[in-house]
């Protein structure tokens, strides 16, 4: 399953590429004078915008089918949210930059490719709508790992203790906070 999760992440975190060329290309649509006209381009939009969201809320659902994991020693904690952001700006605009929908499938399936293989895909825009935010962290063996998580910007390693966490893959995890009176 997770091969197959990560696949679904990777479109996930990739449909903003896509949803950006249709905007664009419904605004480059020959104009016509009429309100149903309009209407039909803002329905358009706003249905091309929903997309990318719903498709990762609906994987935000699927987490707590992964295995737990505890990870309690971290030794050091840093935001990566800025790291991963200029990439995705990156592909809005490369998309805002193809004319035709042929190239923009070949351009999509090569960021598809690239963003499976490089483990990128764990970073996904809309989860920071959501409010979760990437971590890079340093585990007491020493282990670089990727940490997602939900909440206000961690401060403090130790605030890292009271959450569950789901992996993802060998170093990626995102969290889950468990309530006091939860027993897990």
């Amino acid at each position: 399953m997770n091969k197959f999760y990560k696949f679904l992440l990777t479109i996930s975190s990739t449909l903003w590429f896509l949803a950006i060329w249709v905007v664009w290309y419904i605004f480059n649509l020959p104009k016509y004078e009429s309100f149903k006209f309009e209407i039909s381009i803002w329905l358009g939009c706003l249905i091309t915008v929903v997309v990318p969201v719903f498709f990762s809320l609906v994987l935000k659902i699927f987490i707590r089918f992964l295995s737990k994991e505890d990870i309690k020693n971290v030794q050091s904690c840093n935001l990566a949210d800025n790291e991963f952001l200029p990439v995705y700006l990156g592909y809005f605009f490369v998309a805002l930059g193809i004319d035709n929908w042929k190239l923009l499938i070949v351009v999509y399936v090569l960021i598809l490719i690239f963003t499976f293989v490089s483990n990128t895909q764990y970073f996904n825009p809309t989860y920071l709508i959501f409010g979760y935010h990437t971590y890079h962290a340093e585990t007491e063996q020493g282990t670089q790992i990727i940490l997602i998580i939900k909440g206000k910007i961690i401060r403090n390693k130790n605030e890292i203790k009271n959450m569950k966490f789901y992996r993802l893959n060998d170093t990626t995890y995102i969290s889950r906070k468990v309530r006091e009176d939860e027993n897990e």
